[in-house]
């Protein structure tokens, strides 16, 4: 690894905005973003993919490697990601610093506890939470009902037993009982504030407005109406609004920082790491969580018309082992070829190229290339992307690194940035459309459902929501399965379903509606066999 100083000089950031964390990792001062907020922004490139599976396709290594692609071809590039939760690491998935030849380093460190930024996220919130008890046990005004507390508690493990908890036992000295959850550090909304923030005020801004619960007479209280609890949150939260910068394995600059879902939140990288990067670099690569239908329309509602951002390429990923799963092999998808497995998956293939195009942006599809494949079958997805009209890449830059088919990529990449650059980005709803009307909209023309069902609860909250002001005019967030283009695991999105909110959530400081739409777990659990960490000593 390059000392993060080298890696600072070679993004065009200023010794005096650098502040290292050791040899090789370091945080760079927001403030330079109002520095260089009159220089052109260079082009971005966000990496997406189709729906994703238990096996993984490589979205995040293929983001690093397409990096590494433009940097080792001379060009001016800035990789923007998120960070890692501790949670999954020590569960199913592991880490999330990519894979062989595409890797971010320091890995250890950006894997387990970092810069301290989730630490950071963790102790607001749970600060808040401390807060809210607090006023409640000491009946300060306004007096809030214990019964309608909203506000939850935060742990970055997996650890299903605090899923539902009761707090408050063993007498009056002790609080209030009440019934309580925990979810996981990357669900709070704490942590889609950090990542939508652009500078103090602004986060001071947001924190004031999380909604924590209720008054007896259901008026709603917020962050603002409890007691030093946005001057402290906001003093915990100094350094990680600060994007932190690593490196590639080839020395590519990159930005990790924020970690929010892609389900209850936005799913994306900081927009103060992604606009930072725009202004240093000629290319920027960064990638939403999930599928298309999830990081990417919400990038594309929640983060680019607000923070005026226009991808200028879109990349899909796509592999062989995902495609033979969704078109029903799912017990050895990853075992070898299965043609006719995999052209029936096709169809999530044309699914995700239409998402993307809904959005009047032209993809490029790129093939993950993990060495089980056919020829057969890399040419079934070629001629899809052919009757698609969209280029196709076969791609082994995860495996190799820098190649001939990391040189295919760019060129297909660079052909597309003209047309994209020249096209004005379509959105799915207007901001001033009623909050039903977005969520049908959403389900209608990007997830194809025929229409939304609204339960009695999902009504009563929005009632509830709308006594507070501009809640109309927010964007929305929609929680769903991944598993799936509609709400349901695996469930066909082809027969006629449709979109069923079960209850609404608002996330006020963030500033976007929740419509919940099946069984939503923010605190997963961990695994038979929980993964085991090896870290170098």
């Amino acid at each position: 690894m390059m000392r993060i100083t080298e890696i600072a000089m070679r993004a065009g950031i200023p010794e005096s905005y650098l502040h290292p964390y050791g040899w090789y990792k370091g945080k760079v001062d927001h403030r330079l973003l109002e520095e260089l907020k009159d220089k052109e922004d260079g082009d971005l490139i966000f990496v997406t993919a189709i729906t994703p599976t238990p096996m993984g396709e490589g979205k995040t290594s293929v983001a690093i490697a397409t990096a590494d692609a433009f940097s080792t071809s001379g060009k001016s590039v800035i990789l923007a990601l998120r960070e890692p939760s501790l949670g999954p690491v020590f569960g199913i998935k592991g880490g999330a610093t990519g894979a062989l030849k595409a890797r971010i380093e320091p890995s250890d460190d950006i894997n387990l506890l970092f810069n301290g930024d989730f630490y950071a996220v963790n102790v607001a919130h749970n600060l808040l939470a401390a807060l809210i008890d607090n006023h409640i046990h000491h009946r300060l005004s306004p007096e809030i009902d214990p019964t309608k507390v909203i506000f939850p508690r935060a742990t970055d493990l997996s650890d299903r037993a605090l899923r539902k908890t009761v707090i408050g036992l063993g007498g009056g000295r002790n609080g209030v009982p009440r019934e309580t959850e925990f979810i996981i550090t990357s669900a709070s909304e704490i942590m889609a504030i950090l990542g939508l923030s652009l500078n103090y005020g602004d986060l001071r801004e947001r924190l004031s407005k999380i909604l924590v619960g209720y008054t007896y007479d259901k008026e709603p209280i917020l962050a603002r109406d409890i007691p030093t609890a946005v001057d402290n949150m906001l003093a915990l939260l100094r350094d990680a609004l600060n994007p932190n910068l690593v490196q590639t394995a080839y020395g590519t600059p990159t930005f990790v920082h924020t970690g929010p879902f892609a389900n209850i939140a936005h799913g994306n990288s900081s927009v103060i790491a992604t606009k930072l990067a725009l202004k240093l670099a000629n290319f920027v690569i960064t990638e939403g969580g999930f599928g298309s239908d999830l990081g990417f329309e919400k990038f594309m509602h929640i983060i680019a018309r607000p923070f005026n951002l226009k991808p200028s390429g879109v990349l899909l990923v796509v592999s062989c082992k995902a495609l033979r799963y969704h078109g029903g092999n799912r017990k050895r998808a990853s075992e070898g070829p299965d043609l006719e497995s995999l052209e029936r998956g096709l169809k999530y293939l044309r699914k995700h190229v239409q998402i993307i195009r809904s959005f009047n942006l032209e993809p490029v599809v790129v093939i993950n290339l993990f060495g089980e494949e056919s020829q057969e079958e890399i040419e079934a997805i070629l001629s899809t992307a052919k009757e698609l009209g969209v280029p196709a890449v076969p791609f082994s830059g995860v495996q190799n690194g820098p190649d001939e088919s990391s040189q295919k990529l760019i060129d297909a990449i660079n052909q597309l940035i003209p047309v994209n650059r020249s096209r004005t980005p379509s959105f799915q709803y207007s901001p001033d459309d009623p909050p039903e009307e977005k969520i049908r909209k959403i389900a209608t023309q990007v997830y194809g459902a025929e229409d939304v069902e609204f339960s009695a609860e999902a009504k009563k909250k929005l009632r509830r929501y709308r006594k507070l002001p501009d809640v109309e005019k927010l964007p929305i967030c929609i929680a769903k399965t991944q598993l799936s283009i509609t709400d349901e695991p695996h469930k066909d999105f082809q027969g006629p379903w449709k979109l069923r909110v079960t209850d609404i959530w608002l996330s006020y400081g963030a500033g976007f509606l929740v419509p919940i739409s099946g069984e939503m777990n923010l605190l997963p659990g961990l695994p038979k066999n929980p993964k085991k960490v090896e870290v170098s000593y």
